[in-house]
């Protein structure tokens, strides 16, 4: 019987439409077709054990920690609370197979609870360790992103503390964690260059793995919005932003930016997503005159509203790997505005599969969308070569392939 591996995500990767979340379904189901027995841990609302098709899933329930107030602002401020009822499950699984040899595949900052399951149980657990970013990374890009002029002192203050104090605690857990892993996996350079600027790390633990995501529709119930449905009858250009709603993901750069596309081009505008800053976005319209702005919220199907975009923009100002909306976008051909930060440019190449412009700025971004809508030759053939780009470079085989591989050099 091959080895039982445990995923540790963090959120539903059903419910979700976070990176992380979507990035544990797609392991969870490569390793569930290598044959391994396969575990998913996520938080959720209630305790439950649920069979999948990819996988068993484990809800671990959560719901207390999200009222406490840092916890409920800035999410992962809660890692070391629920690694322990990671931990908790993790031993619960271990004995399940009579205490033999486990494979831990964490994914980010969730990897702590594997860590943990290690340094009690030794040589017994394998620990593989997925990153895309490090939170200190991610909240610099924060910090800088989240100007007074936009959000106000408070935020700014917030994340001054954030980073300053919490990411400096997380720094270390996540020092544990890589040091404790048998195999650091990533996808992009940008990655491995961040963790090794911030880490002490033996090279000969990376392992550059072939990337592939999965398109599929996330169990999201939302109503429909109403103004989102009448901004695509009205056959305006649509512009269209998909990110979680925090200060790294830039989207008060898009706002700036859209006052000077609206003075050139009539079109509506999607910031699709969730986030703690979603309000205060819809505020920064507001005070900027863009009525035609809308924040539907989560959206299940965002794919059929990629496909009906004109543009889609994501002006991040940090990803430390690429992102997944810019992926997603690729894969419906949508013409894509981005900026060249971490690894965004390793997946669009500047003038062939998109145009990227400097984070943080506003006038460059706008100048960007403005060319593809009124250049309808152009944005069709970037998203073309776009398109091209994501079926050459993300696909299952190859990275099914680079997991059977490791798990089986374990």
């Amino acid at each position: 019987m091959k080895l039982p591996v445990v995923v540790i995500g963090g959120k539903s990767p059903y419910t979700s439409t976070g990176g992380y979340a979507s990035y544990a379904r797609n392991i969870a189901k490569i390793i569930s077709a290598t044959g391994h027995p396969v575990h998913l841990l996520t938080f959720a609302d209630i305790k439950k054990i649920e069979k999948r098709d990819i996988a068993t899933i484990h809800f671990i329930k959560s719901r207390w920690l999200n009222h406490l107030p840092l916890i409920r602002n800035i999410e992962l401020a809660a890692l070391p609370l629920y690694s322990y009822f990671f931990f908790k499950e993790l031993i619960a699984i271990f004995r399940s197979y009579k205490n033999n040899r486990i494979i831990i595949w964490g994914i980010g900052p969730w990897g702590l609870s594997g860590a943990l399951l290690k340094i009690v149980y030794g040589k017994k657990v394998v620990l593989i360790s997925s990153y895309f970013t490090t939170f200190l990374h991610e909240m610099r890009g924060s910090l800088l992103a989240a100007r007074i002029r936009d959000y106000g002192i408070s935020t700014k203050l917030k994340y001054l503390f954030v980073y300053y104090i919490i990411a400096r605690i997380y720094s270390f857990l996540s020092t544990l964690v890589i040091s404790m892993s048998e195999k650091i996996v990533t996808h992009y350079k940008s990655t491995e260059e961040i963790l090794k600027s911030e880490s002490q790390i033996n090279t000969n633990k990376f392992i550059r793995m072939r990337y592939f995501v999965e398109v599929f529709k996330k169990e999201i119930r939302t109503p429909v919005s109403k103004r989102m449905q009448k901004a695509f009858d009205s056959r305006k250009p649509i512009v269209t932003s998909i990110c979680r709603q925090d200060p790294r993901k830039g989207i008060n750069y898009l706002l700036h930016a859209l006052v000077l596309v609206k003075k050139q081009i009539d079109c509506e505008c999607l910031i699709i997503g969730a986030g703690i800053l979603r309000d205060a976005n819809k505020r920064l319209a507001r005070k900027l005159q863009l009525s035609s702005v809308i924040f539907p919220g989560a959206v299940a199907d965002i794919h059929t509203i990629l496909r009906k975009s004109s543009v889609y923009v994501l002006p991040t100002v940090e990803e430390g790997s690429s992102a997944l909306s810019v992926i997603e976008a690729m894969s419906q051909a949508t013409p894509i505005v981005s900026t060249d930060c971490d690894g965004i440019p390793e997946d669009i190449k500047h003038e062939y599969s998109g145009l990227l412009v400097p984070p943080h700025n506003s006038i460059l971004l706008a100048q960007a969308i403005v060319r593809l809508l009124k250049d309808k030759q152009l944005a069709m053939k970037l998203g073309s070569n776009a398109k091209k780009t994501y079926d050459e470079k993300f696909e299952l085989l190859g990275m099914k392939q680079d997991v059977e591989h490791l798990l089986q050099s374990l």
